[in-house]
């Protein structure tokens, strides 16, 4: 029962979680969003990741755009005009998965070497699943860790809301690291310290009230109603897989929503909560286990 055993795990086990949770979560929305639907069971009895990878496009944009986050953070010195390069790079290279607004968002980056002008439209909610490395680099410096999602997440999107979304999700992994599972009340405290919207912080007090047989997703900003819904999960479901199901069978965003419930979930419960089968379709998972360790141990200053 991983709420049994989150007091043993170490720092490197819930950052492997994370990776491993964001990966397996986002294969399995992918396979949610195709029309295709997964293996009903697979071994163990968990439901089977359908395997999309190849040689030239092992990894769909929600995983492939973290690892760029997370290369450059093990850099020397963070440079997010580099950063933004790595994006660009892969979706030149593949783009598999991404969505229109990211395209956009590339698109400007590469002509204008600017972020996308704050009147543009659309919110690309998948940067709170794709900034969660930063979480893993700077969970001992939580004002670093605020900045530098808020930041980086400005890089892709004109929209706050998704950058104060991605924020709460970061900084509910840097209470998992710290080995703190009330979480709510320091993730809270940072958003009213950083005048995120009040619309999402009135979704986040209320997730404590609301039970499992209560919960029905309110009208919202697409990213805060993510947010919501993934540490409403965090904070209700103590199974990390059945957590990850339930999210990637919403519709529209279940790529998303099962890439964040993974991770985060994945930093609460460690490595050994993501089912084996699902660890076991992924095209390089030691590439994501390795990553992991080294941020961790990185202390980047953002």
């Amino acid at each position: 029962e991983p709420l049994m055993a989150r007091s043993t795990l170490t720092t490197v086990d819930r950052a492997r979680g994370l990776f491993l949770g964001l990966a397996a979560g986002h294969a399995l929305g992918l396979d949610s969003g195709s029309g295709v639907a997964p293996c009903p069971e697979g071994d163990g009895g968990t439901r089977s990741i359908r395997r999309q990878d190849t040689p030239k496009s092992p990894w769909g944009a929600h995983v492939a755009l973290a690892i760029g986050v997370a290369e450059e953070l093990l850099e020397v010195e963070v440079d997010l005009q580099r950063l933004t390069g790595r994006w660009i790079a892969w979706w030149r290279r593949d783009g598999r998965s991404l969505d229109p607004e990211t395209v956009e968002a590339l698109d400007h980056l590469a002509r204008h070497d600017a972020p996308l002008p704050d009147q543009a439209p659309g919110p690309g909610i998948g940067w709170v699943a794709r900034a969660l490395p930063i979480a893993l680099a700077t969970w001992q410096q939580p004002r670093n860790l605020v900045s530098g999602t808020y930041h980086t997440i400005r890089l892709a999107t004109p929209d706050t809301e998704v950058a104060w979304a991605a924020v709460a999700l970061n900084v509910t992994v840097g209470q998992f690291l710290e080995g703190r599972q009330d979480f709510l009340p320091e993730v809270i405290e940072a958003l009213k310290a950083n005048d995120a919207s009040p619309g999402l912080l009135g979704l986040l007090r209320r997730i404590p009230f609301i039970g499992p047989d209560e919960w029905q997703p309110r009208e919202a900003h697409p990213a805060s109603a993510c947010a919501e819904q993934v540490l409403w999960l965090a904070y209700h479901d103590p199974n990390l897989e059945r957590a990850v199901l339930r999210a990637v069978d919403q519709p529209i965003v279940g790529e998303t929503l099962g890439a964040a419930v993974g991770a985060v979930l994945g930093a609460r419960d460690g490595e050994a909560a993501v089912p084996a089968g699902w660890v076991a379709a992924l095209p390089d998972p030691e590439t994501l286990r390795t990553l992991a360790k080294r941020l961790v141990a990185a202390r980047t200053p953002l």
